[in-house]
């Protein structure tokens, strides 16, 4: 009973976990580069990448994708060196350098794996907490999306009767 009832809490707490490091360290921090490693369009329009780094003045935030089951692996490394390796400067796609990093969520799927990470950016409300772009695990990559509020018609509120 001892060892079902110490599986279940280390399933909670990784359940509950939502990331491996504290991002209060570069939160309101401004991006200074953003880099991705085998950045493509596909031919739907979509931007994929296998890997991204945002970095700011301090930090380095990393975006990977773990090929066998799409979950994403979020870090957060020293600030990216200028060496030559796979990644390329992808900010004219995602026009992320010189904004403010806002609040951060993780979503999980069905299964327990990190599928999505979101990110706001800006440093007042609402742009520093409403989620403005989304990193989806799918396909072996890293898909992103830029997120737009649903925006409904006005309507007025029926006026109670007497």
């Amino acid at each position: 009973m001892i060892s079902l009832l110490s599986k279940l809490a280390n399933f909670l707490d990784s359940w509950c976990e939502m990331l491996k490091f504290d991002y209060e360290k570069i939160h309101g921090k401004t991006i200074t580069a953003v880099h991705g490693e085998n950045a493509r369009v596909m031919n739907d329009g979509r931007f994929d990448c296998d890997r991204i780094v945002i970095d700011v003045a301090a930090a380095a935030l990393e975006i990977s994708v773990n090929i066998d089951t799409d979950e994403l692996i979020i870090e957060l490394h020293e600030p990216r060196k200028n060496t030559a390796d796979a990644l390329s400067n992808i900010d004219d796609r995602l026009n992320l350098v010189g904004r403010t990093l806002g609040w951060a969520w993780t979503a999980k799927n069905y299964r327990g794996y990190d599928d999505a990470f979101m990110l706001a950016l800006g440093d007042v409300v609402p742009e520093a907490l409403d989620p403005a772009y989304a990193f989806v695990g799918a396909g072996s990559s890293i898909c992103v999306y830029s997120m737009i509020p649903l925006n409904l018609p006005q309507f007025s509120q029926p006026q109670p009767k007497y």
